[in-house]
């Protein structure tokens, strides 16, 4: 069964992007946040979408061409997002999907860090039964919404950026006599007081790994380390051609692994 997961983003300009934490952080260390959401959900999608097959990872962006949406993102499909209010959007992205044959549709933005792979796998799965599938936000709203069809009602005249956002939708859903699986609730990025929750969020997710091939180097390593170790990586992976003397402090470091192999600077 084909499905696909629209990612709702824009071009970071300083600006036009996270106008509500201008007044904490400014028009660029706005714009700056945003990049950084953007960059962090997209690769949770990207990795979900590269695991499955079925499912075509879909760029709705505003501002920038494709061009630049894939120069900064990858080469993912982009579409811009149609004219008209959040709701006219949603619905335009979401039938214009349905039409090239998804069967099942997921939509989040990038505002709620704590949206991952495995919330785009439960709420697929959920669809094999359930009409629609909601991911609740903190704040009122919601962080995802899946569907196996567009229904426009879920989308007019909403109060979009408003506390009772969620409630409207269910209560539509309940009329329009659909079925609904909640995912967890939780909270996204929108307001100064949620700035927190996003360093948090970006820090924990920040998982980088130092590939550092070597041979007979052991002056450089005993420089190298600790000035790597310094910007806390996730691992350290010395790749031993040969003399890679780590000195006892740094080679106790749980992310420190020393790992022999022939030299060779490609096997390595």
């Amino acid at each position: 069964m084909r499905a696909a997961h629209l990612v709702f983003t824009r071009l970071p300009e300083a600006g036009t992007t996270k106008t509500r934490l201008i007044p904490a952080l400014g028009p660029e260390g706005a714009a700056e946040l945003q990049r950084r959401l953007t960059l962090h959900h997209v690769g949770r999608a990207a990795s979900f979408a590269m695991g499955q097959p079925s499912v075509e990872l879909i760029l709705a962006h505003a501002g920038g061409t494709a061009r630049e949406m894939r120069r900064w993102l990858g080469p993912w499909r982009c579409e811009v997002q149609a004219p008209g209010d959040l709701g006219a959007r949603l619905h335009a992205a979401i039938t214009s999907a349905h039409r090239r044959g998804a069967e099942k549709i997921l939509v989040t933005g990038s505002d709620c860090p704590g949206l991952d792979e495995s919330h785009f796998r439960e709420a697929l799965d959920a669809l094999d039964s359930a009409d629609l599938v909601l991911g609740p936000a903190e704040d009122g709203g919601y962080t995802l919404i899946g569907l196996r069809r567009p229904e426009p009602r879920l989308f007019e005249a909403m109060p979009w950026g408003g506390p009772e956002v969620l409630a409207t939708t269910l209560a539509r859903t309940q009329e329009i006599g659909w079925t609904v699986h909640r995912l967890e609730t939780l909270p996204d990025i929108d307001e100064p007081a949620d700035l927190p929750i996003a360093e948090t969020a970006l820090a924990a997710a920040r998982r980088v790994s130092v590939v550092v091939p070597t041979r007979n180097e052991p002056a450089a390593l005993a420089d190298l380390l600790p000035r790597l170790l310094a910007d806390d990586p996730h691992e350290i992976l010395v790749a031993d051609g040969g003399g890679a003397t780590v000195p006892d402090d740094l080679a106790a470091d749980p992310r420190v692994k020393v790992l022999p192999c022939p030299p060779g600077r490609a096997r390595q």
